[in-house]
């Protein structure tokens, strides 16, 4: 399938004034042509942080555009909405021209989280998960610019000469925008930190459970949503067969965690084997549960212990 997105394209002259604006740019970010007054300012005010300001300095500094330049990042609309956008800018210079031109070009990218049906409707986690995913997904992005960016200083700072005294203004610009970029690196491992916190702190997702069907091979300690109102015999049994099967059909562990007797526990298992329910095996030695019918017997049988103590 195509990519019907719109393409927003803007025209710089080499000294940053603007020659071209696409309609498609001015329904993306919100600026009128007449409010792009330059290159540097509107890069600074679209893109997020230092950003804008560092990538004005790289394309009308005296080293301009010797590559294209490809990055995905935040930027901030004239109205102050936050999107995704794929950038490309690239320099005429290279082709050759009397006088280079400067071409960006801007492709949307989606901070959607995924599709969820009306019936069900997004949850509170899911829209928190969606939310930490995308912060990740930005400063993973600020990371490959910083690095582009540290890389390219570093290539720049080798070929200065330290005896030409017409390179100590160079030097000192190369200074600043590399702390420019350490100030903003820190930053983003600082967003990095507290992602990775929230995410570690978000609870576990859990869906609404049937109390006739117990749960199978569900540890101990996971969260278990019932609708509200359900009768203390079916709760009884959820509970304490989902909790031999987490145990593995250990009826002693099972009494302990729930905290009844042993002698109950048994009577109670009973009973359900006798109303039809499949029972949990204890292992055998070596790992492995018996294989054997669990389900029901015959009703005539007598019910030993069905007037069992019960929660």
């Amino acid at each position: 399938m195509s990519d019907t997105r719109a393409l927003a394209i803007l025209v710089f002259t080499a000294e940053g004034s603007l020659v071209r604006y696409n309609q498609e740019a001015f329904e993306l970010t919100g600026y009128r042509s007449d409010q792009v007054d330059s290159l540097s300012n509107w890069l600074e005010d679209l893109l997020l942080g230092p950003g804008g300001r560092i990538l004005a300095q790289k394309v009308l500094g005296p080293t301009r555009l010797l590559r294209p330049v490809r990055f995905s990042a935040l930027f901030r609309t004239f109205a102050g909405e936050i999107r995704m956008g794929h950038f490309t800018l690239v320099s005429t210079e290279m082709s050759g021209e009397a006088k280079p031109q400067i071409l960006i070009s801007i492709l949307e990218q989606s901070l959607e989280a995924d599709t969820v049906s009306e019936k069900d409707g997004p949850s509170a986690t899911d829209s928190m998960a969606a939310v930490l995913e995308r912060l990740k997904v930005a400063s993973d992005t600020l990371l490959r610019i910083l690095e582009d960016s540290s890389q390219r200083i570093i290539a720049l700072a080798k070929g200065l000469r330290l005896k030409d005294t017409r390179s100590i203004d160079r030097w000192d610009e190369l200074f600043q925008e590399s702390f420019s970029l350490e100030s903003l690196g820190m930053q983003v491992a600082i967003i990095q930190a507290a992602t990775a916190t929230i995410q570690q702190a978000q609870p576990t997702h859990v869906s609404l459970m049937n109390p006739d069907s117990p749960l199978t091979g569900v540890p101990l300690g996971r969260p278990v949503v019932l609708n509200l109102g359900l009768s203390l015999d079916k709760l009884e049994r959820f509970w304490i067969l989902s909790t031999l099967d987490a145990l593995q059909g250990n009826r002693t562990q099972c009494a302990t965690q729930l905290g009844l007797a042993l002698r109950t526990v048994r009577n109670k298992i009973n009973g359900y084997r006798l109303d039809g329910h499949k029972i949990p095996a204890p292992l055998k030695p070596g790992g492995r549960r018996p294989v054997r019918n669990t389900t029901a017997v015959a009703r005539t049988q007598p019910n030993l212990g069905r007037k069992a103590s019960s929660f």
